[in-house]
């Protein structure tokens, strides 16, 4: 099982967010979306659950809880 998600490039608060919760990158679509007449390319991620759980186990990774 898989959670995707996508964040606009540049948007470095969200990404650091997803990293911390175990995401990675995967894919990135240049020119995805315009914002006040800019391009801005969407970056993929993508977290592993079954993955993500083995290192919760393990004590590799923490539980993100809102």
């Amino acid at each position: 099982m898989q959670v995707i998600l996508s964040v606009s490039a540049g948007n470095e608060a969200a990404e650091r967010l997803y990293r911390g919760c175990g995401f990675e990158v995967y894919g990135r679509e240049p020119r995805a979306v315009m914002m006040d007449g800019l391009a801005i390319a969407k970056l993929y991620m993508i977290l592993m659950l079954d993955r993500h759980q083995q290192a919760i186990e393990e004590g590799v990774a923490r539980r993100f809880v809102p």
